[in-house]
């Protein structure tokens, strides 16, 4: 097993919600018994979760476990990491703000998150109605902006369609 630092300097503060951290303190209660019970076996990594004694989950081990719990919720087998996508976006869609999204993740630039993030067409409708109910003059400017952003998303997917990368122009788009 190899630790690695994390990517920034220093140190983040992370908040998070009161349901999690209940639940954060069972699992240290939880791992006081283990430490008990393993007695002389016990190996300390100060790691919040861990085999019972105290040594790093295997991630293969852990994938399994996160696949059981996948099929037992009834959602399609994913990475790990792609909850990661789908907090981000739960958290866009309940109107929680972008640099408070950008906070959570721990992201020092804000086009990665961007990138985590992907517009629900709920969340658009929602907009729609939104420009929908102010004055006509409005409206239209938002008529202008959607018509702005579809082309240029339509040019990002032709882009990503003919291979383009991150600081590429595609030559025939």
């Amino acid at each position: 097993m190899v630790f690695r630092r994390p990517k920034r300097k220093s140190r983040r503060v992370v908040t998070f919600p009161v349901e999690l951290v209940a639940a954060l303190r069972e699992q240290r209660a939880a791992q006081n018994v283990e430490r008990l019970l393993a007695g002389s076996v016990w190996e300390e990594w100060d790691l919040i979760f861990g085999q019972p004694n105290g040594r790093p989950i295997d991630p293969r081990a852990g994938w399994a476990e996160w696949s059981t719990l996948l099929e037992a919720a009834m959602v399609r087998r994913v990475r790990v990491h792609d909850g990661r996508h789908t907090a981000a976006k739960l958290l866009i869609e309940q109107g929680v703000h972008i640099r408070a999204v950008r906070h959570i993740l721990g992201h020092s630039d804000a086009r990665t998150t961007e990138a985590y993030t992907h517009v629900g067409d709920h969340t658009v409708r929602d907009a729609a109605a939104r420009m929908g109910s102010r004055t006509p003059d409005l409206c239209i400017t938002g008529i202008s902006v959607i018509g702005y952003a579809m082309r240029t998303e339509y040019i990002r997917a032709r882009q990503r369609a003919h291979g383009a990368h991150r600081g590429h122009r595609c030559a025939h788009v």
